[in-house]
């Protein structure tokens, strides 16, 4: 029985209309009737039947797009509202410049600034040089995407040099930067949201930590004995995240864990609860693992977008590997599959490596709390296999 049975959608195939077809013709017509592929009836029959076969596939599609397991795209976004959840747009990355130059000196509005790799901000707010020789301006990248965050003294150049500024940098790292966020993270976010039975529990504090746009990943590990285990205090917590600011992350923290628990991590910062007393809240960041990855394809003849191509699946390739959570392994046969996604291709070989003399056909596996960095230059495809 085709339709929505007690074991979910059950799809009428292409063959099984045709069948059904052919049965009601030799019925109405009789058993000698043509409809070999070449009589003319037995090619409209077909015809029929192939389209009643796309209805039903389309059935197929909108009665499992709204689960949350397989929904998409926007259908997974009408999901999500249901929970008061929204999808985190692209976001740029936002952090403070510190300018140096001749006192009194005005830093306008859109002031420009980059990294040696070409990255782009802007200053947000104007300013004045003090006497000190500086001034300290909030600015954002002027891309969005993960690729925008900034380490700490990255950003030197003054895009376009202008007299009375002699230099500048970044004394903190800029954070916030990030892609939209994919299917598979808001659904996880989503299942946190429905797990969070009270705000002091894991699920609870991941949940409201995953609330800041600009954090992709965090990893909770809890000591509920009664001594210090592996660098966790008795009772206590240790917070690994990916992405976002460090006051944010312990602001989230402190409003979401219980009274009496402990932090523990490498990253300590000091806030103020609702009653005004200061607070150090330790977490953990996650350890940046550089990943090098060659690519390498051949192509059905008379392609003839060959360099679009390339750099097409240099930008999936980067975009996998930049999604991924903490701790989530790289799998070798994902990436193929990936690239093999295109149809001009006709065979791809993949080798990636923690360095560029360690590339294998093998999966990475990365330790908890590990994260992998990458960029266009550590990711190469060519079209010699």
């Amino acid at each position: 029985m085709a339709g929505i049975t007690k074991f979910g959608f059950e799809r009428k195939r292409y063959a099984d209309i045709e069948k059904e077809m052919f049965l009601s013709a030799k019925e109405k017509w009789g058993e000698e009737i043509n409809l070999s592929e070449k009589s003319a009836l037995g090619i409209l029959l077909r015809i029929f039947a192939w389209s009643i076969a796309k209805i039903w596939q389309l059935g197929e599609s909108i009665y499992f797009q709204s689960f949350l397991r397989y929904a998409e795209g926007i259908q997974l976004d009408y999901i999500a509202e249901r929970g008061g959840i929204k999808r985190f747009p692209k976001a740029k990355s936002k952090g403070k410049l510190i300018i140096r130059g001749n006192t009194g000196k005005e830093v306008y509005r859109g002031f420009q600034v980059r990294t040696e790799s070409g990255k782009e901000y802007q200053v947000t707010r104007p300013g004045v040089i003090s006497e000190n020789g500086t001034v300290v301006l909030p600015a954002e990248s002027l891309l969005c995407g993960s690729e925008q965050n900034a380490e700490v003294g990255e950003i030197t150049i003054v895009s376009y040099p202008e007299t009375g500024i002699t230099s500048v940098t970044n004394e903190e790292a800029f954070v916030g930067a990030r892609e939209e966020e994919t299917d598979e993270e808001l659904r996880r976010r989503y299942k946190a949201g429905l797990k969070n039975k009270g705000k002091s529990t894991i699920a609870g504090i991941e949940k409201r930590i995953l609330e800041n746009p600009s954090v992709k990943s965090v990893i909770i590990e809890e000591n509920d004995t009664e001594t210090a285990n592996y660098g966790i205090p008795a009772h206590g917590i240790r917070v690994i995240v990916q992405g976002g600011s460090d006051e944010e992350i312990a602001r989230a923290i402190l409003e979401s864990k219980a009274a009496g628990i402990s932090t523990a991590g490498a990253v300590a910062v000091t806030i103020q609860d609702n009653k005004g007393k200061s607070r150090v809240v330790r977490f953990q960041r996650t350890t940046a693992i550089m990943v090098y990855a060659v690519i390498r394809l051949s192509f059905y003849l008379g392609v003839e977008n060959k360099e679009q191509l390339k750099e097409k699946v240099q930008t999936d390739v980067l975009n996998y590997l930049l999604g991924l959570y903490a701790g989530e392994d790289i799998v070798v046969s994902r990436l193929v599959s990936l690239v093999m996604g295109n149809k001009e291709i006709k065979d791809a070989a993949v080798k990636i490596g923690k360095t560029e003399q360690s590339l294998e056909a093998k999966n990475i596996v990365l330790a908890e709390g590990e994260t992998v960095i990458t960029d266009k230059g550590k990711v190469k495809v060519s079209d010699d296999l």
